[in-house]
């Protein structure tokens, strides 16, 4: 199977459940236009990470 999904670890999420949100094509295309940018992070801000909690993982 091809499916590519983030994964909101349960430590940053209000009721405490990781959560897992399934990537639809366009959604993975965007993400690997800019995957790569960064040894970590995939949507960076000024080479830093835009909030805490939120990972990629493909």
């Amino acid at each position: 199977m091809d499916t590519s999904v983030f994964i909101v670890p349960s430590e940053v999420v209000k009721n405490k459940d990781e959560h897992v949100i399934v990537l639809n094509k366009i959604a993975r295309s965007v993400i690997e236009s800019v995957r790569g940018g960064h040894e970590k992070y995939v949507f960076t801000y000024q080479d830093d990470r835009m909030w805490d909690g939120m990972r990629l993982f493909l």
